[in-house]
């Protein structure tokens, strides 16, 4: 494991960057690295309580997105026949999550903006240049 790797986890784990949760598989991937989804999943359903271990699947998103763990590759998985890729830890220290809006958010949020726009714009004639 590299020098950097163990004083990001350090710094992580002493300083508790990351949500607990966030924590327990970044510390699966750490120990167990390289390491795929699956087989984190059945670490952690041994290690985790928790009434649904796959529902966390979307921690290694956000633990991507934070910069903490790396894809290293790809191999193909012994029970699916799919390729999977292999996960290991960087040398980051995490970074904030910028949630994205759902197109829904956005839209609305964009109703309310050119709502705005005809409020200021009413009493104004409308100027047409042809």
């Amino acid at each position: 494991m590299r020098e950097e790797s163990i004083k990001a986890y350090e710094t992580i784990k002493d300083n508790g960057l990351l949500s607990k949760r966030r924590f327990q598989f970044y510390e699966i991937v750490y120990e167990n690295g390289p390491v795929t989804i699956t087989r984190a999943l059945e670490i952690a359903s041994r290690t985790i309580q928790s009434n649904n271990i796959g529902s966390h699947s979307g921690r290694f998103s956000e633990l991507e997105e934070m910069g903490v763990i790396e894809s290293v590759g790809t191999m193909t998985c012994p029970k699916s026949g799919h390729q999977v890729n292999i996960w290991m830890t960087t040398d980051q220290l995490p970074t904030k999550i910028v949630k994205k809006k759902s197109e829904v958010n956005r839209l609305r949020e964009e109703n309310k903006r050119l709502k705005e726009q005809i409020e200021k714009l009413q009493g104004f004639p409308l100027l047409f240049v042809e």
